[in-house]
């Protein structure tokens, strides 16, 4: 494996976080994901903080990024090409396979379809762009 591509996860990161805020803030879907979760009229953080929160997304969609970043590393080893069609196309195919796995939790959870599909497209569309940006980087 080839060097970690720090600056790629680091704007991966940047870029995924703007996104979250995008997809989940009061006038997109955070109204409906909420009620579909059955929280009411609690806030996100009111038991753990927004510190523990956000801190714990963060180092979650570093982790991710630098994972995504070995695997694209890797596959451009394999084929001597990587950029940022391939590296979307990839993360695309790791993004469906991180969503099958997750529409169990949020079934068994009572969550049901909808709350999966509101969250795993938000991931996917990370992932997606992520695998781009770290594409273009390799």
């Amino acid at each position: 494996m080839g060097d970690i591509n720090l600056i790629g996860i680091l704007i991966s990161t940047l870029v995924t976080l703007a996104s979250g805020f995008a997809w989940f803030n009061g006038k997109t879907f955070f109204p409906v994901w909420w009620k579909l979760m059955g929280k009411g009229d609690t806030q996100p953080g009111d038991n753990g903080g927004m510190v523990v929160l956000f801190g714990g997304s963060t180092i979650g969609i570093i982790v991710q990024a630098t994972m995504l970043e070995l695997l694209l590393d890797a596959l451009r080893n394999e084929s001597g090409y990587m950029g940022s069609l391939a590296g979307a196309g990839w993360a695309f195919l790791a993004a469906m396979l991180m969503a099958a796995a997750a529409l169990g939790h949020r079934l068994f959870a009572g969550h049901g379809f909808r709350v999966w599909l509101i969250e795993v497209g938000n991931d996917v569309l990370n992932f997606v762009v992520v695998g781009a940006i770290l594409g273009a980087f390799n």
